[in-house]
């Protein structure tokens, strides 16, 4: 029984840290990440963690944004996956969640990087 509460305290104080985090990197956004990207925030829901991006140009009602997403997700998991803390937080229960967003708001897509993602 001691074990499991251990472990809850755990689970919390990585949420509680990753919740420091998150504020942190959000205090200092927007933040242009090339022509066309731009980091706009993060948030956490205990051990899962979303960055918020926003793309330029894109409609997410335009015809073929939403199949461009679907096969470019794959490779932005690569891309995410290549750096080396990415696979320890995984290792931790860390949920990485990159939410992409274009004109209006509007969602583009998600991409979840997870324990099936990354290799860890």
């Amino acid at each position: 029984m001691n074990g499991a509460g251990g472990l809850q305290r755990g689970a919390e104080a990585a949420s509680h840290a990753l919740r420091d985090a998150c504020e942190e990197v959000a205090s200092k956004t927007p933040r242009s990440i090339d022509e066309l990207s731009e980091f706009m925030g993060c948030s956490n829901d205990g051990m899962r963690l979303t960055f918020i991006v926003r793309l330029s140009g894109f409609d997410a009602d335009r015809a073929g944004t939403q199949d461009a997403m679907s096969m470019v997700r794959k490779d932005i998991g690569r891309q995410i996956c290549r750096n080396p803390d990415v696979p320890a937080l995984i290792r931790l229960g860390v949920t990485l969640v990159y939410r992409y967003i274009g004109a209006h708001g509007r969602l583009v897509g998600d991409v979840v990087i997870g324990p099936t993602t990354c290799t860890v």
